[in-house]
C-alpha cells in the first residue's frame, strides 16, 4: 500500500449483506462509480460493493449510514485494502478510507417464502411494475410477457423472445442451458437486463419450483463467462439463494395476499439502478406465472394473463 501521508475519511456502515462472510480478507478496488465502489476480495468469486443507504438489503453490499459520491473518494482501480471484523480500510494515493463495521446489522440468508398460487397481490405487483417500466423506458416489459404486447425496440424484442424461450424450456419444451445462455449478458450496461431477469427468475423458482432451483442455478453459473464480473457476481448470489431484501418482501406480500405491500416492495425494488431492479422484478413475476399459471404450456409464445 502507499506510505505517503493521505487524507483520512471515516464512515460508518449501516448493514452488511449476507454474501459478505465474516473474517479477515484482503481487498482490491475493482471499479469506482458515483453510487458505489466495487471490491475484489481475495479468495472470493464475488465482488462486494460499498454503497449508500440504498444498498441496504442487497446481498453483496456494505451500506453506509450516509449518502456519498464515491468518485470523491479519489480511489482508483487496483488500490488495496483490508476487511476484518471491525473495519474496512482502503488506501489510495491521496486518501485513506475507514468504514466502521461494528454496530452494523449483518443480514443473514433468508429463504424466500413458498408461493402456491397467484391472486390480487400478484396482480397489484404486475400493475406497479408496468407503470415503473413505462416511466423508466425499460427495454423489457412485463406486458410483453404476460399480455402478448409488442416488445420495445430491437433489444426489447430479443429479451422478450429469450425470456419466453426460458419459460418453454423450464416446462420441458426446450433445452434449459441453451435458453439461459441466450439471456446471460444480453443487454447494455453494467448489469445487462438478461442477467437481472435471470436473478428474478431464480427467486421465483425458489418460491414456487424448488425442484428446478439447482438446475437453473447451475446453468446460470456456467454462463457467467459471457457477462461482466459485476453482473456475474449478482448471478452467483442468486444461484446461491441470495436476493435483494425488497424482492423477498415482495414474495412475502404475494404469498400472504398483501396487495399494497406487494406494490410498495416492487416500487422499491425498481429503484435499483435505472432498470436493473425493474428487470429483476420482471424475471420474478414472470417466473411465478410460468411456474404457477396453468394456462402456460410448452410451446406458448405469449401468456395472455387475465
Amino acid at each position: 500500500m502507499p506510505t505517503t501521508t493521505a487524507t483520512r475519511l471515516a464512515f460508518r456502515a449501516r448493514s452488511m449483506g449476507a454474501a459478505i462472510a465474516p473474517g479477515e480478507v484482503e481487498l482490491r478496488v475493482h471499479g469506482v462509480y458515483s453510487r458505489a465502489i466495487n471490491l475484489e476480495m481475495e479468495g472470493w468469486d464475488l465482488l462486494a460493493s460499498i454503497m449508500g443507504p440504498g444498498g441496504e438489503g442487497l446481498p453483496q453490499a456494505i451500506a453506509l449510514e450516509t449518502e456519498t459520491n464515491f468518485r470523491g473518494w479519489e480511489l482508483e482501480r487496483g488500490d488495496e485494502g483490508f476487511l476484518d471484523a471491525g473495519f474496512l480500510r482502503l488506501m489510495g494515493r491521496r486518501v485513506s478510507i475507514e468504514v466502521e463495521l461494528q454496530g452494523s446489522r449483518r443480514e443473514g440468508p433468508e429463504e424466500p417464502p413458498r408461493i402456491a398460487d397467484l391472486g390480487p397481490a400478484f396482480e397489484a405487483a404486475v400493475v406497479q411494475l408496468a407503470k415503473e417500466q413505462s416511466i423508466r423506458s425499460c427495454d423489457l416489459r412485463i406486458g410483453a410477457l404476460l399480455f402478448g404486447e409488442a416488445g420495445v425496440g430491437a433489444m426489447g424484442e430479443r429479451l422478450t423472445a429469450s425470456a419466453r424461450a426460458l419459460a418453454v424450456a423450464t416446462l420441458g419444451g426446450g433445452e434449459l442451458r441453451a435458453s439461459i445462455r441466450r439471456l446471460v449478458g444480453l443487454g447494455p450496461g453494467l448489469t445487462p437486463a438478461g442477467d437481472d431477469f435471470l436473478c428474478g427468475f431464480m427467486a421465483a423458482a425458489n418460491c414456487s419450483a424448488r425442484e428446478l432451483v439447482d438446475a437453473i442455478g447451475e446453468a446460470a453459473e456456467e454462463g457467467i463467462p459471457a457477462t461482466n464480473e459485476i453482473s456475474g457476481s449478482l448471478l452467483r448470489c442468486a444461484a446461491r439463494g441470495l436476493f435483494p431484501r425488497d424482492l423477498r418482501r415482495a414474495a412475502e406480500a404475494i404469498a400472504s395476499e398483501e396487495e399494497s405491500k406487494a406494490a410498495r416492495s416492487i416500487l422499491r425494488l425498481c429503484s435499483l439502478g435505472h432498470s436493473s431492479g425493474a428487470d429483476t422484478a420482471t424475471g420474478f413475476l414472470f417466473g411465478l406465472f410460468v411456474f404457477l399459471h396453468s394456462a402456460l404450456t410448452a410451446g406458448t409464445t405469449a401468456c395472455n394473463y387475465q
